[in-house]
């Protein structure tokens, strides 16, 4: 799954024991899921301390479908 950061991210959602290659996107199909895993997600983490060095990954980047992937904390 990829994240939504609010800043017109989407969220990508894919069954990878039967599209290991990723080429079909079950977000919209499985918004449910979607939610869960968003939430579990972010108790996960609140629950992980702050990294004691900045991340070296801060950027972003261009998918060959246009989607614009950011890189962040």
């Amino acid at each position: 799954m990829a994240r939504s950061d609010g800043a017109g991210m989407v969220t990508l959602l894919f069954n990878l024991a039967d599209d290991p290659g990723e080429t079909t996107d079950l977000a919209l199909r499985h918004p449910e899921i979607v939610e869960r895993l968003n939430r579990e997600f972010e108790a996960w983490s609140r629950s992980v301390p702050q990294p004691a060095f900045p991340s070296q990954r801060e950027g972003s980047f261009e998918l060959p479908n246009g989607v614009r992937v950011n890189l962040y904390n």
